[in-house]
């Protein structure tokens, strides 16, 4: 089966604006000095925060600086400069580890959190008000597609 080029472009350029639209309604609803932050954060440091959340799910603790650098395969070095960055802009914390007090973990701040808190809440409505003007079969057919697709870059 010869594959549809156009499709495949139409894809990633809507993907893209999607994302876009999402970022920028997001700004939209946020405080100016948050604006700032958002708009001066390299996709690094976005994916940064983004782990941070991720893994401090399973360790409300916090995350070491080696877990955190593994994750998105960066020496210990420059993890370390993004969450000093982060910390002196009030969005992480760290503290010392209860059982080992020569380790530092990192998690997010009250001020992250309630950061955080908000985009969630943002996307949810932006996406459920979509979700809710079509019918269930649809959107998790929808939702099983953009899975199958984050599935395979993850692997790729």
């Amino acid at each position: 089966m010869e594959r549809n080029q156009s499709a495949d472009a139409a894809l990633w350029r809507l993907l893209f604006q999607i994302v876009d639209r999402l970022r920028e309604s997001a700004l939209d609803q946020q405080r100016p000095h948050e604006i700032e932050l958002a708009m001066n954060l390299t996709l690094r440091q976005q994916q940064l925060l983004r782990n941070i959340c991720i893994l401090t799910e399973a360790r409300p603790e916090g995350v070491s600086l080696k877990e955190l650098a593994a994750s998105l395969s960066l020496t210990s070095g420059a993890a370390s400069a993004m969450v000093e960055m982060f910390v002196r802009r009030e969005l992480l914390e760290r503290r010392q580890d209860e059982e080992d007090r020569r380790a530092v973990r990192s998690r997010l701040s009250e001020s992250g959190r309630r950061l955080i808190r908000e985009l969630e809440q943002r996307f949810s409505h932006m996406t459920g008000r979509f979700l809710a003007r079509h019918p269930a079969e649809e959107n998790a057919h929808l939702i099983e597609l953009l899975d199958q697709f984050n599935c395979e870059l993850q692997t790729n």
